[in-house]
């Protein structure tokens, strides 16, 4: 068409001093990156290093490929070049690659005329030969001649030195050494003998690099660890690649479109180790199933410089992410090999590092937004909080509730079979201190066996009621299955009281020792701030331990005997050790003389007295004290609420479902390691630490050191959890935990965000 103009081509000639090379003369000609002002600056002053009048480049300017190192170009052209293959003759640079090498022009000198030598009829020598270029066809029939003699002469050498190795099929351009069981590895290099074609003259078509580095092939022993190279096991007849995992049931929704299925079959036979060191990953814990590792991108992709076919250079690159799951693919330009391979196996349509992360979040109690953070931060791909969310509510959540029924079931059988009562303890846990309470829970503990048995939620209009409500659920769900309540402690609670006096006829109630002490131990340390009573404070542990001793010296409860106990504690801290009662005429220490009394005695019609002895015997304790437990405390279900706050802790917020399961993990996890034994050192003795609490007020815990405790619960979670993944998809659960109940606050009419924002910038409001 006349119309359309014809488009300029690249400059007439390389601007660089000394250089003529042009379009069609061999070199690649590379424009000057004048879009770079950087890189372009750094072309100008390599050509003003020759020529200091040039003016700088024009719209057409352009350096040829002479003047670049071969690490200005891809890794692709050095890889065709290093196995015998011509480079296309129009090459692309690297973004910052630099000229570096100037053209060398000689010094022209008059030379005399060339002179030849004759004998007879045929010249003898010349000074200056003319040598006539040859045909790249010529070429080429050289190379195939010499590369067959090489390949013969190899067979002849292979039949003769070992005959029993393995042949292999070459190529035109598929030269491959063969590793012989020899002491002595007699090796050809093609490139090196390319050369002696012309030895004088540089041919940028058929000259090859003769530096190569062979891994695995110049070597005496066969047995080597390496990475995919090691020749002498391969099959030649199978194409040799990492094994992909069939997921043929991917789900799309989670999935990328070019996640494609390699079915290839492998036949890889790696060597025996050598390493003296492989005890070192034997572990004490159970490490049951495929471990994970975290690799660099470097590192992945150094493993796949190499054809596992025909052990040439190859590339490999990242071509899919999807959480934790990495895809790469292998080309090879020489044998056209092409591998796929996943970092991890699937689960079902799941890859095992997302559903594995997801469990080791929930199971540990950690949070997902902290975790995530952390895979951030080390700049490591890894699940969002929507998918951590979706596997928690289709997977984690109902696996969590199937095994803690399981557990119950199996206690349930247990005690049936025994036939024993239980004593049960019984409290109950707000999410969040204070009456704003957004979820209530109540736990029932046999504390004969020091094991949660049921865990109640509550929903209730008010935290007031959630005790009572959880611990009539809890009841109904023990009475359901026909086990025999004997006795049931609990706090001082007034409406549990009323509630267990009225159902719970045949069952004994008891109070806990620790709530009441604590209650009162506040009431007299409040007294003894006040004016002329600051000696009750010298008080208040013997105070305190009287109680504890009051309900652990009367084994078979006796109200009157524990409450005659109880009110001679007036009469001695008044110095009077007799009289006290029909069951409890004097107290049992001895004489308190010396170092044996340090306390100071009260004396009657003093303030300190007349408001600490209506404090002892008020309403309150006269209805505690004869219901003081004797032989359970609810202690161990106060260790398994501090269990709690390590699952869920009290400052954040969980869904509904999410509280129930985080509830039932402690309870798992207590159960299993609430009776753990002490830790001994060396030679046999206990450990104990010593703690400094702030409550003690420079007082001091002594405690012993427990073993570390195992996670048994948590290996069944991840069986189940992969179990369920196999057989179902994310999109096909059906058995969702569902019907969460609505939040206390939903009662109330909420307006509309617009109003509210409305109302919050309006003055009148």
């Amino acid at each position: 068409m006349t119309d359309q103009k014809k488009k300029p081509s690249v400059g007439k000639r390389c601007v660089a001093y000394g250089c003529s090379n042009k379009i069609g003369s061999g070199p690649s000609l590379h424009l000057f990156p004048v879009d770079r002002p950087d890189i372009c600056k750094q072309w100008i002053n390599f050509v003003k290093k020759k020529r200091d009048k040039w003016e700088g480049p024009s719209k057409w300017s352009a350096l040829c490929g002479e003047h670049f190192e071969d690490n200005s170009y891809p890794l692709k052209y050095r890889i065709l070049q290093s196995m015998g293959r011509t480079p296309p003759k129009k090459k692309m640079l690297l973004p910052d690659a630099v000229p570096s090498i100037q053209t060398f022009v000689p010094v022209f000198t008059p030379q005399p005329e060339p002179s030849t030598s004759f004998i007879g009829d045929s010249p003898l020598f010349s000074s200056t030969p003319k040598r006539k270029r040859q045909r790249s066809a010529f070429l080429k029939r050289e190379k195939r001649r010499l590369i067959n003699d090489i390949l013969q002469e190899d067979a002849s050498v292979t039949e003769t030195t070992c005959t029993e190795a393995t042949p292999m099929d070459v190529d035109e351009y598929d030269l491959v050494p063969t590793v012989l069981e020899t002491p002595t590895v007699r090796a050809r290099t093609c490139s090196t003998q390319l050369s002696l074609l012309t030895p004088n003259k540089r041919s940028r078509r058929t000259q090859t690099t003769p530096r190569i580095k062979d891994n695995g092939c110049q070597t005496e022993k066969p047995k080597m660890r390496s990475v995919e190279v090691q020749c002498n096991i391969l099959k030649p007849d199978k194409e040799i690649c990492p094994a992909d995992v069939s997921h043929h049931d991917l789900d799309q929704s989670w999935t990328s479109s070019d996640h494609r299925d390699d079915t290839e079959d492998l036949d890889y036979m790696p060597s025996e180790p050598d390493s003296d060191h492989d005890d070192d990953f034997d572990e004490e814990s159970r490490t049951d199933g495929e471990r994970l590792f975290l690799v660099s991108e470097s590192s992945l992709l150094d493993l796949f410089h190499v054809c596992p076919r025909c052990c040439s250079p190859s590339l490999g690159h990242v071509t899919f992410i999807f959480g934790t799951l990495v895809k790469v693919e292998q080309d090879c330009g020489l044998c056209g090999h092409h591998c796929t391979w996943n970092s991890q196996s699937f689960v079902g349509s799941i890859p095992l590092g997302n559903i594995r992360l997801s469990c080791g979040i929930l199971f540990s109690g950690s949070l997902a937004s902290k975790t995530l953070r952390v895979f951030q931060f080390m700049n490591c791909p890894t699940i969002s909080r929507e998918t951590f969310h979706q596997h928690q509510n289709k997977y984690l959540q109902p696996t969590v509730i199937g095994l803690w029924k399981d557990h119950q079931a199996a206690y349930i059988e247990e005690t049936k079979t025994v036939g024993r009562p239980i004593c049960i303890g019984g409290d109950g846990r707000c999410d969040t201190p204070g009456h704003s309470a957004k979820f209530g829970s109540y736990s029932v503990m046999d504390l004969d066996k020091g094991k949660v048995i049921d865990v109640q939620s509550n929903e209730v209009k008010s935290s007031c009621h959630m005790e009572k409500e959880g611990l009539a659920r809890s009841v109904e769900f023990l009475n359901s299955n026909d086990l025999h309540l004997d006795t049931i402690v609990t706090d001082r609670h007034v409406q549990i009281r009323k509630w267990v006096r009225k159902n719970m006829g045949d069952t004994k109630h008891r109070v806990d020792v620790w709530h009441v002490a604590k209650g009162l131990k506040k009431k007299v340390l409040a007294l003894s701030k006040e004016k002329d009573c600051g000696e009750l404070a010298s008080w208040i542990r013997s105070i305190t331990n009287h109680l504890y001793w009051v309900a652990a010296s009367t084994p078979d409860a006796d109200r009157d005997l524990m409450m005659q106990k109880w009110q001679s504690l007036g009469n001695h801290i008044q110095n009077v050790h007799e009289g006290h009662g029909n069951k409890f005429p004097n107290c049992l220490h001895p004489d308190l003389t010396g170092q044996e009394r340090r306390k100071r005695w009260l004396k009657p019609g003093t303030k300190s007295l007349e408001k600490l002895l209506p404090l002892l015997n008020n309403r309150q304790m006269k209805m505690d004290i004869p219901m003081l437990s004797t032989n359970q405390q609810t202690s161990d279900l106060e260790g398994y609420h501090s269990v709690i706050n390590h699952f869920a802790p009290k400052m954040h917020g969980f869904s509904y479902h999410g509280m129930v399961c985080r509830l039932l993990l402690a309870a798992m996890h207590f159960n299993e390691n609430g009776g753990r034994e002490a830790a001994v050192d060396k030679d046999g003795n206990t450990c104990y630490a010593i703690a400094f609490p702030k409550h003690k007020k420079g007082g001091y815990t002594v405690r012993e050191v427990k073993r570390e405790p195992t996670y048994d619960y948590v290996y069944d979670l991840q069986v189940r959890v992969c179990q369920r993944a196999e057989v179902t998809t994310m999109t096909k659960v059906t058995d969702v935990m569902k019907n969460a109940p609505p939040a206390l606050s939903s009662e109330f009419q909420h307006p509309s965000k617009h109003q509210a924002v409305t109302s919050l910038q309006s003055r009148f409001c």
